[in-house]
């Protein structure tokens, strides 16, 4: 083969010499890159879906524990625990619906589900300062009044009805209180779904 005709074809350079690579192992190499990304692809996809399934499991665990304190230590739920059921089960639905889907809405899904566990850190962290300062109301009329009128709270009033008080204080679980339990589960469920989104995009 002519300098010239090797000139033309794309390849390599050594020696100030340019050698090109053959039709087929150019084939090759274009299959085995898109044999690697594929892969890479697919192992983050699959560490995703068992986060999610982790994630929703945990949360729904958390309100079972909750319906536990509410009915067995009678600990009654106020408009702030309530609206944090409700961001709980949404959290684990958003991760079971995105866990059952397809590979291109995973990493949407665990977008997603990192904002619902983030706003869940913002309502337990205003639970926390209303409990550091009792005089502030946290809403105990309005909010507990159109909380309570949701069709949710009408058909699952033992779940989703809030007759408690955002300052009352229980007994502490291992020294905390409900409202910092949540605060920290929040905390985790957000860190780790934002490393699975993170780690999902690389």
């Amino acid at each position: 083969m002519s300098d010239s005709v090797i000139r033309r074809m794309p390849g390599t350079t050594y020696g100030g010499r340019r050698f090109a690579f053959p039709p087929y192992r150019r084939k090759r190499i274009i299959l085995h890159l898109h044999y690697f990304i594929n892969r890479h692809s697919q192992k983050n996809m699959r560490t995703s879906k068992p986060v999610l399934l982790v994630v929703g499991i945990s949360a729904l665990a958390l309100i079972g524990f909750a319906l536990y304190l509410q009915h067995v230590k009678n600990m009654a739920p106020c408009p702030l625990c309530v609206i944090q059921r409700y961001i709980f089960l949404g959290l684990a639905l958003a991760c079971f619906v995105f866990a059952a889907s397809p590979r291109g809405a995973v990493r949407f899904g665990t977008s997603l589900s990192a904002l619902l566990a983030l706003s869940g850190i913002g309502v337990a962290g205003w639970h926390l300062w209303v409990r550091a300062h009792p005089s502030v109301s946290c809403g105990i009329d309005p909010l507990e009044t159109s909380l309570n009128k949701i069709p949710s709270a009408e058909l699952l009033p033992s779940v989703f009805k809030a007759d408690g008080l955002c300052t009352a204080d229980y007994a502490p679980i291992l020294g905390l209180q409900v409202p910092d339990w949540s605060f920290i589960w929040f905390s985790i469920f957000t860190l780790v779904l934002v490393w699975a989104a993170l780690r999902r995009s690389r």
